[in-house]
């Protein structure tokens, strides 16, 4: 034993710790734990001291959890409930026997500082505007302002006998509702805004009482008369309900207005009769040229055959209003004729009659863009009120002449073609061709001459292809001057079909100006005509021909 050993006292037998006089099981073990850790050998007092922590900790967790369950807490007392002070005003939901009244109200007269309108159920049981007898209005918006006077109930009543109302801004209500109900009660609801809050004061007929009101009412009835307006500028017709056929189409659209220089731009579904010039195409321009159309741009106009707006933002607009929204000057207008389209087929299902009915025509006028550029402020057919309306419902806002037209030189397959004559640096070369049907390759159905003598076939349609491609990129940017670079006359088999003739002139480094046999002029990328002019030589000398675009 070390001399240190031996100077330590003699160690003391662990004792049980005594419970604590009224400790709970949990406080008593902790206070035996804690005391089974006081006195250790005095060589190992750190680590005994970090045992008695540890422990400590480890009883207290346990402690925490168990407490909500040996002590759990008191529940709070509920809120004493607050005394219902709501009072009913009015209550024309049922009639007497408890039944749903049709056309609970006849009329409704809306007072504001700006507006005074009266909205009231014509003889046709219709509501109406008064003084707009022919203007339809938006039933769903009329339904909700008579639905919050059905049933009427204030939050509170604030004073009884009021000797002077101006105390509560009702000598000048904010708004005053006159409502003629069914059973031919007339009711006055007078509303002053609070001033802090978002309440209403009201005042009932003539009675001496204020009411306090929630807002509700008051946001539905201080609406604008445009409100009530119906939204459906244009509306499809109505297919028969025996017609298992019918179709709702866009029968014709001329376009005009600033964005197009008033010049017209009409297009209709290809007929029949348009022969197969166009069967490559299912809409024809037909004015200010005849023409085969984009398709898709064509199919996305004429895929509307309605038009909802998002809101009437003006009733019977004056001069100074018409210039506000641009329809002084209208930047599109638009001449709208739908209806029906339906056919009748025989048993092998050829079609034997086909055509239109119910056809509507709408004249819709569009102004300036909204601030956001979303919509467009528009008026349309004879009704004087200004829309607002989203420009999604409006695909040809913009479109012009050169937008709808098809963007190839020609759309005719080289199978119905008789010729092609290219006129270019003093010289032609008139391509001749003979079609066999029955030739084993795609080679062998076409013969090309130039001056009676053959030409490579394949080469030759790949500069078809080079020619087909010399696309229209807009309107020309001038008149055509000087001789034409380039000249291509198409000459169809069928002598019912004119010859395409495109003269094509420089204008700049960059652009082209064509012009066809029938004055359409427009203009196109120089370096597509100059290529165009290198392939035409190519294939004459037995070069290669390139399709570089």
């Amino acid at each position: 034993m070390s001399e240190i050993e031996k100077n330590l006292p003699p160690e003391e037998p662990m004792r049980a710790a005594p419970q604590a006089q009224g400790l709970s099981d949990i406080e008593a073990f902790a206070s035996a734990a804690t005391r089974a850790v006081e006195k250790p050998r005095r060589k190992h007092r750190r680590a005994a001291v970090l045992l008695s922590a540890a422990a400590a900790v480890a009883v207290l967790a346990g402690a925490v959890f168990a407490l909500p369950v040996l002590f759990p807490a008191e529940e709070p007392e509920p809120e004493p409930e607050q005394p219902d002070t709501a009072v009913t005003l009015l209550d024309k939901e049922l009639d007497a026997d408890g039944q749903a009244i049709e056309n609970p109200v006849r009329s409704v007269r809306i007072t504001t500082a700006l507006d005074d309108y009266t909205l009231a159920l014509n003889e046709d049981n219709v509501w109406k505007l008064q003084g707009e007898d022919d203007l339809p209005l938006n039933t769903t918006a009329v339904e909700g302002l008579v639905d919050e006077l059905l049933f009427v109930q204030a939050q509170d009543t604030v004073a009884a006998d009021v000797a002077d109302m101006s105390t509560y801004g009702l000598d000048h209500p904010t708004l005053t509702v006159n409502a003629v109900y069914a059973d031919g009660a007339a009711v006055t609801l007078k509303l002053a805004s609070m001033a802090v809050g978002n309440g209403y004061y009201l005042r009932v007929n003539e009675e001496n009482t204020v009411y306090l009101m929630d807002a509700t009412l008051a946001q539905t009835a201080m609406k604008q008369p445009e409100a009530y307006v119906s939204l459906s500028v244009v509306e499809a017709p109505s297919v028969s309900k025996d017609d298992a056929n019918g179709t709702v189409m866009v029968k014709e659209l001329s376009l005009t207005g600033a964005v197009r220089d008033n010049v017209v731009t009409t297009i209709r579904p290809k007929e029949e009769a348009d022969g197969p010039e166009y069967e490559n195409t299912s809409y024809l321009l037909t004015a200010p040229y005849k023409q085969a159309t984009d398709s898709e741009t064509a199919t996305k106009v004429f895929a509307v055959t309605s038009i909802t707006a998002e809101e009437a933002v003006a009733l019977h607009p004056n001069a100074a209003q018409l210039a506000e929204y641009g329809l002084d000057t209208p930047h599109s207008v638009a001449k709208i004729v739908l209806g029906v389209f339906t056919s009748t087929t025989n048993e092998e299902g050829e079609v034997t009659e086909a055509g239109y009915y119910n056809e509507r025509v709408h004249l819709v006028k569009l102004g300036k863009k909204t601030a956001d550029g979303t919509a467009y402020y528009a008026m349309a057919d004879t009704r004087d009120v200004i829309y607002r309306i989203h420009a999604e419902q409006l695909p040809w806002a913009d479109k012009t002449y050169h937008d709808f037209t098809n963007k190839y030189l020609f759309l005719r397959n080289l199978t119905s073609l008789q010729s092609i004559t290219c006129t270019t640096g003093g010289k032609t070369y008139a391509f001749e061709f003979t079609h066999t049907p029955e030739g084993e390759t795609l080679d062998d159905e076409l013969t090309v001459k130039l001056n009676g003598e053959t030409l490579r076939t394949h080469e030759f349609r790949v500069l078809y292809q080079v020619l087909m491609t010399l696309y229209r990129t807009g309107a020309a940017p001038a008149e055509p001057q000087g001789e034409p670079m380039l000249t291509v006359r198409v000459s169809s088999l069928d002598e019912k079909l004119a010859d395409r003739v495109i003269d094509i002139y420089a204008h700049s480094g960059s652009v082209c100006i064509a012009r066809t046999e029938t004055g359409d002029t427009y203009k196109m990328t120089a370096s597509r005509v100059i290529d165009a002019i290198e392939q035409i030589e190519n294939y004459v000398s037995g070069d290669d021909v390139i399709n570089r675009f």
